[in-house]
């Protein structure tokens, strides 16, 4: 059963369908952004490590170190903001997919 819509044929579902596509698009999107930031995060947990701490093998200059902290303190506010934010936008996804019509989209 298709009906015209706009001179066109359509069949049912199909913009079902499409937004089912979309939503598991965003959802690899998130995802992905998700792991980088994590990557990302420890990546800069590695660099900060002896620029932050005191003692033999980290920054000596009391002054740079300092600085660096108050870096490592922005890095660790902007992951978790960013984690927060990706979160919320996975969760609010996967909500919809959860939902009619989209639960019985194909994964």
């Amino acid at each position: 059963v298709s009906t015209r819509f706009g001179g066109q044929k359509v069949n049912p579902g199909a913009a079902t369908t499409t937004a089912c596509s979309k939503l598991e698009t965003l959802k690899a999107k998130f995802l992905a952004q998700q792991n980088s930031t994590k990557e990302d995060f420890a990546a800069e947990t590695k660099n900060y490590a002896t620029k932050i701490c005191e003692g033999t093998g980290c920054e000596q200059n009391d002054a740079e170190r300092e600085r660096f902290r108050a870096e490592w303190s922005l890095v660790q506010k902007y992951y978790t903001e960013e984690l927060a934010r990706l979160e919320s936008l996975l969760e609010r996804v996967e909500d919809t997919i959860a939902e009619p019509p989209f639960r019985r989209c194909p994964e």
